[in-house]
């Protein structure tokens, strides 16, 4: 959280103050390059708290946040840009993430502390009562306007709009009480597609007049996966209801521009 608040403190005072140094604006270039980083998770439950009937016993599920189940990993993408004006760029972006799930305490069963385990199925049918261990995986592609406030400049600063969409794998949820009673790899949400919209806010430096560096950041609202539904959940409603999903990216970035 400290890098990412230093970075988007960064980009703020670029917004504020680019200086110029005689660079060609943007209008009819085509520019190309990588991403390396990480995202947050800041905002949205994916387990939903509830009450009800598990395994022929009364259950509390209690709240979980993404980031309580969710860990930060490394994200990658590329990007194919196309300069429509002197200050404004058309972005195309696809993006690679995958991060691990962790066990968290998520409420009782009965008079027993219950565990819950998120993870992805890529083979559902294989898995059987064995807990399945596969990453969350999610591919995406996104569209950016960036309106750059300096073209001119050598560092130049951005902000732009953006929207896209994610797949995802079916994730499946294990329960786990201390005395003993489970519930392993129950469908929990469907695999699909899922919608992005946010903001980026970034700067680039011109290292030379075709290659440039530079620091992107944001904030993501991602909406959530189908529930399941699974029968096996039925007596505790609403568990499986999950909020969309904020998120908040930060990427270092080399291009070339021609």
């Amino acid at each position: 959280m400290k890098a990412r608040s230093l970075v988007t403190a960064a980009a703020l005072a670029v917004l504020l103050a680019a200086g110029s140094a005689g660079a060609d604006d943007l209008a009819g270039k085509i520019a190309l390059g990588v991403q390396v980083g990480t995202q947050s998770d800041v905002a949205g439950q994916v387990l939903k708290g509830s009450q009800g009937t598990l395994l022929g016993q009364s259950a509390t599920i209690d709240a979980k946040r993404y980031r309580d189940v969710y860990r930060p990993d490394v994200r990658y993408q590329a990007f194919l840009a196309f300069g429509i004006t002197g200050k404004l760029e058309l972005v195309a972006r696809g993006s690679y993430y995958e991060n691990d799930a962790v066990g968290v305490s998520a409420g009782h069963l009965g008079a027993n502390a219950l565990s819950a385990f998120l993870r992805q199925a890529e083979n559902p049918a294989s898995s059987g009562t064995t807990l399945v261990k596969l990453p969350y995986k999610e591919y995406g592609a996104e569209l950016a306007l960036r309106f750059y406030f300096a073209p001119e400049s050598r560092l130049k600063s951005f902000v732009a709009p953006v929207v896209g969409g994610r797949s995802v794998n079916q994730a499946l949820i294990s329960l786990s009480a201390a005395d003993g009673s489970r519930l392993m790899n129950v469908p929990f949400s469907k695999s699909g597609t899922v919608w992005v919209g946010g903001i980026d806010l970034g700067f680039a430096f011109d290292v030379s007049s075709h290659f440039f560096v530079g620091v992107d950041t944001g904030i993501r609202y991602q909406t959530a996966p189908k529930s399941a539904n699974a029968s096996q959940l039925s007596g505790i409603g609403g568990l499986d209801e999950s909020d969309a999903r904020w998120t908040a990216p930060v990427v270092a970035m080399v291009g070339a521009r021609f």
